[in-house]
């Protein structure tokens, strides 16, 4: 058993022992994402996948508890509190995985294997609509070998008879990972135009929800704000997950009548302190290059919701990460949610 197989044993317990009175039914969102070369590009960011489950809203014994706490330290009232539990992995190559030496001036080779347990703290407005989400999480990971990400490429490659990734042998050293990650979206009524106050528009919506958050941890150390533009039907308490470092969002969505989409477009920017993927370890020598300390994501796609299940596409198109990457680049996230 590797040293992260057991960390994710004992956290999963410790979850459980804690939780086990709400999780008793099990309703809430369950989402599988995926983005890796079948979908996407084959360099730097080739392969991400991450699978969720965000509770349905959370009252009683120990949530009544940690409510209140979190009322006390940050003054702040709780309209509704959610849990969520995620396992993911992320893997990172260079341009040219067919040269087997150490490519000095581009990333390293790096899976990331990660779980997270974080809680979702909603305030709602005096008419009851959603005005403002908190996210907290808190993530234990894997880099390095034991992460799994050089079996997952290689295995991946041969099955479909794509080109053989040489270069696995310089791949960042094995090192545990620990972060916390914090993200708050508004949602101010003001930036948002409905039947209500725009007739005109039907039964159509646009949304402007402003968003920022901060990681701290040895894979990321970042401050990061954006904004997302939607348009569509619905848009009430649908969040749409997104793969680290991008703000990731909540997850959750409310059961359709029947056919609801919205298309999206969201920006972000990013100021990063230290990123281990780019950096290299943190106490161990290993390949690394010099990151850009500013980058920045734009983002769209659409999402279509039928009944209790969503499909959501999303382009990310990303800015030099580091110095002599040449260009940016750009990715695809599928991404499928299922309402228990």
């Amino acid at each position: 058993m590797t040293s992260f197989h057991m960390a994710a044993a004992i956290t999963f317990i410790g979850l459980q022992t804690v939780m086990s009175p709400a999780m008793a039914e099990w309703e809430g969102t369950v989402s599988i994402q995926l983005e890796n070369d079948f979908i996407g590009s084959d360099k730097w960011f080739t392969h991400g996948s991450y699978a969720s489950y965000v509770s349905e809203p959370q009252e009683d014994g120990f949530w009544d508890i940690a409510e209140k706490s979190y009322e006390e330290i940050f003054n702040s009232d709780v309209d509704r509190a959610r849990y969520s539990l995620s396992l993911g992995q992320n893997i990172y190559t260079p341009e040219d995985i067919s040269d087997p030496n150490l490519i000095p001036n581009d990333r390293p080779y790096a899976g990331w294997t990660y779980i997270g347990f974080g809680l979702v703290v909603e305030k709602t407005d005096s008419q009851g609509r959603l005005a403002r989400v908190d996210n907290y999480e808190v993530n234990l990971g894997l880099v390095g070998p034991d992460s799994g990400g050089e079996w997952v490429q290689t295995t991946w490659h041969d099955a479909f008879d794509f080109i053989e990734p040489r270069g696995w042998d310089n791949q960042l050293k094995n090192e545990p990972t620990l972060n916390l990650f914090y993200e708050r979206r508004l949602y101010p009524r003001d930036l948002r135009w409905d039947g209500d106050n725009y007739p005109n528009l039907g039964p159509f919506e646009v949304e402007l929800a402003p968003r920022w958050g901060v990681a701290l941890g040895n894979a990321f150390t970042y401050a990061s704000a954006g904004a997302v533009l939607r348009f569509g039907q619905n848009l009430n308490d649908d969040h749409l997950p997104l793969i680290r470092p991008s703000l990731p969002g909540s997850g959750y969505f409310d059961e359709a009548e029947g056919f609801n989409w919205y298309v999206f477009a969201g920006v972000d920017l990013r100021a990063t302190g230290y990123n281990i993927f780019l950096d290299g370890n943190t106490y161990r020598d290993s390949h690394s290059v010099d990151k850009n300390i500013f980058v920045g994501d734009a983002q769209i796609g659409f999402a279509v919701t039928y009944k209790r299940a969503r499909l959501a596409m999303t382009n990310i198109f990303r800015t030099d990460e580091f110095e002599g990457q040449g260009e940016g680049f750009n990715f695809r996230a599928l991404t499928l949610s299922w309402r228990l």
